[in-house]
C-alpha cells in the first residue's frame, strides 16, 4: 500500500490548476516543442507536395536547425489556452502520443499520491498478474489531448516481457455535465471532492479516505476498461 506523506517536497501545492496537483504534470516546455515541430512538419510536408523546387542539403540542414531555434523560442509561451490548441489543431492519435512522450516523471512510478494508489489499485483488480506492467500518462496542464479531445489521464497496460502495449483506458476527470464523451470513462469531481483527494500539506480539506474511496472505485472501473480494450 502507498503510504500518503502529506509533505510540499512530495505534494506541493503551487496554486496551479487542481487537476495538475492531483493527476501530475507534463513536461510543458517539451510538449510545446514536441506539438510544435509536429505541426511544422505538417505544414512542411505540405509544402513539399506542392512545391517541385528542391535545395541541397546543407541549405536544407541549415533551414531545419534555424527553424528548430524558432520552435524551441516560441515553445516557451505556447498553448495555454483552448483556443490556441483550436488553433494549432492536432488530431486524437497524435496528441496521444506526444503526451506520452512528455511525461514529467516515470509513468510506471508516478510522483502524486492519487496515481501511485490508481495504479495499485487497478493491478490488485488484475489479481496482480506479474505478467502485466501499467503505466499512468498526465494530459493535463495544457495539451491537445485535455483540451480538444476530452482526456485528463490515461492507463496503459503492457506485457512485461516483451514491451507490446496490451490495452489502454481513457479518463475524463471533470466537473460538467458533458453532452459528448470521448473519454473511455469520466470521474465526476467538482472543486469541492477535487480538494479532498488533494494531499498537499497545507490543504485542509484533505480527506484520506475520500481519497481512497475514489481511487478503489476509479481502479475497478479502470480495470474493467483494460480488460474490454485488451489486445488479444
Amino acid at each position: 500500500m502507498v503510504n500518503i506523506e502529506r509533505a510540499r517536497s512530495a505534494y506541493e501545492n503551487t496554486g496551479r490548476n487542481l487537476e495538475t496537483e492531483v493527476f501530475g504534470d507534463i513536461a510543458k516546455n517539451r510538449y510545446n516543442l514536441l506539438a510544435l515541430q509536429f505541426l511544422s512538419q505538417k505544414s512542411e510536408d505540405k509544402k513539399n507536395n506542392n512545391d517541385g523546387n528542391k535545395v541541397n542539403q546543407e541549405q536544407a540542414d541549415r533551414e531545419k536547425y534555424e527553424k528548430y531555434l524558432a520552435l524551441k523560442k516560441k515553445a516557451m509561451r505556447a498553448f495555454n489556452s483552448v483556443q490556441e490548441c483550436k488553433d494549432a489543431y492536432i488530431n486524437y492519435e497524435d496528441s496521444m502520443r506526444i503526451v506520452e512522450e512528455s511525461q514529467e516523471f516515470n509513468p510506471e512510478k508516478p510522483n502524486k499520491i492519487f496515481p501511485k494508489l490508481l495504479l495499485e489499485n487497478i493491478h490488485a483488480v488484475l489479481d496482480n498478474d506479474s505478467r502485466i506492467k501499467l503505466k499512468f500518462f498526465s494530459a493535463t496542464g495544457g495539451t491537445h489531448l485535455d483540451y480538444l479531445h476530452g482526456v485528463d489521464f490515461f492507463v496503459k497496460m503492457y506485457d512485461k516481457e516483451s514491451g507490446e502495449e496490451l490495452s489502454e483506458a481513457t479518463i475524463d476527470a471533470t466537473m460538467r455535465d458533458r453532452k459528448k464523451v470521448k473519454a473511455d470513462l469520466v470521474i465526476k469531481l467538482n472543486k469541492e471532492n477535487q480538494e479532498k483527494i488533494d494531499a498537499s500539506s497545507n490543504n485542509e480539506k484533505f480527506d484520506k479516505q475520500f481519497l481512497y474511496d475514489t481511487v478503489s472505485q476509479a481502479g475497478y472501473d479502470i480495470a474493467k476498461i483494460l480488460r474490454e480494450n485488451y489486445k488479444a
